[in-house]
């Protein structure tokens, strides 16, 4: 029974969590000088090279919740940490 519930928490919470990672990364590393601006250009193809081999799960992708560093207690960056314990609660679910 627990891993019937584990398993799809787990999924999902990794994909919401890996989304918002990929989103802020695609959308912070533009604020770095020009040392950064090739590791930006690669990590932002990188980035799309994901979205557009994912594009089922563009559902994810819209409402993935991305981190705000500046404010750590806004929605965004508290929907992101809900989503880290969820693909958490669903692993320690399936292992037991």
């Amino acid at each position: 029974m627990k891993r019937a519930v584990g398993t799809p928490l787990l999924i999902l919470g990794a994909l919401y969590f890996l989304a918002g990672i990929l989103l802020f990364l695609h959308g912070s590393l533009d604020a770095g000088g020009p040392l950064l601006a090739n590791l930006s250009i690669a990590i932002k193809r990188g980035v799309y090279w994901v979205y557009d081999h994912t594009r089922p799960l563009t559902f994810i992708w819209n409402s993935a919740s991305v981190p705000n560093p500046v404010e750590p207690l806004s929605k965004s960056s508290i929907g992101f940490l809900a989503w880290y314990h969820v693909t958490f609660v669903g692993a320690s679910m399936i292992g037991k």
